[in-house]
């Protein structure tokens, strides 16, 4: 909807000036910083709701425990999941006021880093797994273990 409004806008502008020959502005940063600023908080509280579902639906199937012996580090690994949308749930202030942005922003930063970590790790446990194995049999099981499963595109490179 917010983009939404950036749209409309542009488009009864130029039907105004096309159906007459006086121009329609209005100073755009006024009209939109506000709902901008709103859109992109959206834009990555959807990141959030995504990259965090996907982690989950990967964690909770029985692919990434059945192709690593260390099961306390992929509880490990859960655990970081679990704990990365906390830093956004603690806010004080809301993320939507535009006087906030620079602390949305630095915890998005945040987020994004520890996802990467998470990234990083599950790569680490599947790269792990294949260098263990010692027949090319088992590297097919193994991906075709791995091939259904809905993963992250970091973790399925």
């Amino acid at each position: 909807m917010l983009v939404q409004w950036r749209e409309s806008y542009k488009l009864v502008r130029e039907q105004i000036e096309h159906e007459s020959d006086s121009r329609w502005e209005f100073d755009r940063r006024e009209l939109f910083a506000r709902t901008d600023h709103m859109a992109a908080v959206i834009g990555d509280v959807i990141e959030v709701v995504s990259t965090i579902d996907q982690f989950r639906r990967f964690f909770a199937g029985p692919e990434l425990r059945s192709i690593t012996s260390d099961q306390s580090a992929v509880e490990r690994v859960n655990r970081m999941v679990e704990e990365l949308p906390a830093p956004l749930q603690k806010l004080r202030q809301s993320p939507y006021e535009k006087s906030n942005e620079d602390q949305w922003t630095s915890r998005m930063d945040r987020f994004r880093r520890e996802a990467q970590a998470i990234e990083d790790q599950t790569a680490s446990f599947i790269d792990g797994a294949f260098e263990k194995l010692r027949s090319a049999e088992g590297a097919f099981d193994l991906l075709g273990k791995l091939s259904g499963v809905d993963m992250r595109e970091a973790i399925r490179k």
